[in-house]
């Protein structure tokens, strides 16, 4: 499983930034929360990749025990960007070098799309920060869910240090 930081601006829009306060005359922003803390299939492009993809977690089913599957990514930052999420997808590696890869990076197109899981407000980042975010998916019966952790820190001289920490959850 690999993961990256992205920049998709009209994604997150259609996900997140619609359940303001006013929408049609309606308060809205009690489902954002929800909204939020829910990924959706998406079409990640390599322009939207904020940083370079890190293995998230491997999954080697010849002798995985378990349904659940936790990981950590970390990425220092080489350009001044935004980020809007977390995007996330997997290599394949079979029997007699059968492989298939749904990253944004493959040339291949097809049914599979990547994970995206947003943030509730985009992240700009500059150079020199460092993001690491921590994911776990669990199952409890046909339940499954997703969540995790993400903490920056600004550590460059000409701003002011940060830290932000967000958790996130699939409802």
């Amino acid at each position: 499983m690999w993961a990256a930081l992205v920049d998709t601006p009209r994604l997150h829009q259609e996900i997140v930034g619609v359940w303001g306060k006013d929408v049609f005359g309606i308060d809205m922003s009690a489902i954002r929360p929800t909204a939020v803390n829910t990924w959706c299939k998406s079409r990640i492009r390599p322009p939207q990749l904020v940083t370079s993809p890190e293995c998230w977690a491997v999954l080697d089913y010849a002798v995985l025990q378990s349904p659940h599957v936790r990981g950590d990514a970390a990425w220092e930052i080489r350009d001044d960007r935004t980020a809007h999420g977390i995007g996330v997808w997997f290599d394949w590696e079979g029997a007699q070098a059968v492989a298939f890869s749904n990253s944004p990076l493959s040339s291949e197109r097809h049914i599979f799309g990547q994970a995206f899981f947003p943030w509730p407000e985009p992240l700009d980042l500059c150079r020199g920060d460092e993001v690491r975010v921590s994911c776990v998916r669990t199952q409890s019966g046909r339940n499954m869910s997703t969540g995790g952790r993400l903490s920056s820190a600004a550590s460059t001289a000409e701003r002011r240090p940060r830290s932000i920490s967000r958790t996130f959850s699939e409802p």
